[in-house]
């Protein structure tokens, strides 16, 4: 395999990694009778004792792993032009993953639940505040820096506007958490299809540069 084969590939498994999160979503609750998209998190789908946790956490780890090898093959490619705040969004973004796919692979969700402030639930908690930050500070890097390239001001501006989606349902979390809500589920969600969302349309319109030009034209 060639260079700009795997350059096409890894820009690619992007959009690929997305469509296998949002099936891991689907796929569990479908799977565990009485499960509340509302009320549940995420999380609770590969939590310890879950009933399908073995086959959930198979498809968590290869989104995980092709999503990190998305966000270290554009931050490779993004460097090499002379864009600031994509070079550091960018590095952010693989941090994000790195943190995602390492620390939630060493402390899933213990069956108790969140609430229950075990070592492990604790570290959970730890990795995905973590995550939260550098989520919400990459997406506002790209998409200001994306802005600013005229080529690429639609994806600035989805970015940017996801990033705000992102930054107010992160902090509707804790507030739903505290006041024991209903809708934890549907506040995560919000969240993290956002930035699934962000996801697919950077890999979408990276890939699409890469297979055009050989490289990606940002000006």
């Amino acid at each position: 395999m060639n260079k700009e084969t795997f350059y096409k590939i890894a820009l690619l498994s992007g959009m690929i990694s997305t469509i296998i999160y949002l099936l891991h979503v689907v796929v569990g609750g479908a799977l565990w009778g009485g499960y509340s998209h509302m009320e549940q998190s995420i999380s609770d789908l590969t939590s310890v004792g879950a009933p399908n946790k073995t086959l959930l956490s198979v498809m968590t780890n290869v989104y995980g792993i092709l999503a990190l090898i998305f966000a270290l093959v554009l931050y490779r490619l993004i460097k090499q032009h002379d864009f600031k705040l994509l070079r550091i969004g960018l590095l952010l973004l693989v941090v994000m993953e790195a943190v995602s796919f390492v620390g939630y692979m060493l402390f899933p969700l213990e069956s108790s639940g969140i609430e229950q402030f075990s070592f492990q639930n604790v570290m959970h908690i730890i990795v995905t505040i973590i995550v939260v930050v550098a989520t919400i500070s990459f997406t506002f890097l790209l998409g200001i820096g994306f802005l600013r390239i005229q080529r690429m001001k639609k994806l600035g501006l989805y970015i940017l506007v996801s990033g705000i989606i992102i930054t107010i349902s992160g902090v509707s979390t804790g507030f739903v958490i505290a006041n024991e809500l209903p809708v934890i589920g549907l506040i995560e969600r919000v969240n993290i299809f956002a930035l699934q969302g962000v996801i697919f349309a950077l890999s979408f319109v990276m890939y699409r540069e890469y297979k055009s030009y050989g490289r990606l034209k940002l000006s």
